[in-house]
């Protein structure tokens, strides 16, 4: 079976919204705020060209912040 993480962050967050997801320290991020942080990099990436089946590569700190 194929699944991409994508796939399953937006799964988890339609079916457990509240539910944490990352615990950075003090920071504290639900399913659905980590779902809508993908989706604003996602739309990010694609106004700059990125479309599917492009490889990027993204340097962050690790941090929930990122």
């Amino acid at each position: 079976m194929t699944w991409l993480l994508a796939d399953r962050v937006a799964e988890l967050a339609a079916t457990r919204p509240r539910d944490l997801a990352v615990v950075d320290g003090r920071r504290r991020m639900t399913w659905a705020r980590l779902s809508g942080r993908a989706d604003a990099i996602t739309r990010s990436m694609h106004s700059r060209g990125v479309r599917a089946g492009d490889r990027v590569a993204l340097e962050l700190p690790a941090s929930a912040e990122a």
